[in-house]
């Protein structure tokens, strides 16, 4: 997927994935309204195995477990839970899901028992990737190219496949927001091939 939501800041335009097949569309165009939390990555060591020495009046140790238990690397009052260990660096992660903001529909619809607009929800960073604030420095895509993408004159992500390849050089080789659009077909669009363009910044590479 494009660019993680790492860091975000208030104000900064989001594509929010759904998580429940429910809700139509791949996700929403969305605004980060508030920080809630920001926690740090941190890693902690894995602990270097005691060694033992055997007597003939001895047992031999069991052999360690593949992953170590994370009850015994980390504070009491730290959820073991929302731990994962890296085999690779042989240590164990908090995630980035521990970054927490409030967010709110690009376009929200007001509710209809009260005219008034939604109240922002809660997400974590590991359901947000970023909507970059230029279309300079993106990679090119070919046809063909499977993507998710903004429906034209809506705040929702749908799948779609890239009809026409897009290459960044013509940023600055042509000028004027014709350059910045791919062409897309969109899954699922009753006229099989009807194209639409949209801003390459949303356009995301699924």
């Amino acid at each position: 997927s494009d660019r993680p939501g790492k860091g975000l800041s208030v104000g900064t335009e989001v594509f929010y994935r759904n998580k429940t097949k429910a809700v139509e569309g791949e996700g929403i165009l969305c605004n980060v309204t508030n920080v809630i939390g920001e926690g740090k990555q941190r890693r902690y060591s894995k602990p270097k195995p005691t060694s033992t020495t055997l007597t003939a009046s001895t047992t031999p140790a069991p052999a360690p477990t593949t992953t170590p238990s994370a009850a015994h690397h980390f504070p009491t009052s730290t959820p073991v839970a929302s731990f994962t260990y890296n085999t690779r660096n042989h240590g164990i992660y908090i995630p980035n899901s521990w970054h927490s903001y409030e967010i709110q529909d690009a376009d929200p619809d007001p509710i209809p028992a009260t005219g008034q607009i939604p109240p922002p929800y809660r997400a974590s960073v590991s359901n947000l990737v970023a909507i970059p604030l230029t279309n300079a420095g993106l990679p090119d895509l070919p046809a063909k190219k499977n993507v998710l993408a903004l429906y034209p004159g809506t705040t929702t992500f749908y799948k779609a496949e890239v009809s026409a390849a897009w290459r960044a050089a013509t940023l600055s080789a042509e000028k004027g927001d014709k350059a910045a659009m791919v062409s897309l077909r969109f899954e699922g669009e009753e006229e099989v091939e009807k194209e639409m363009d949209v801003e390459r910044r949303y356009v995301l590479v699924d």
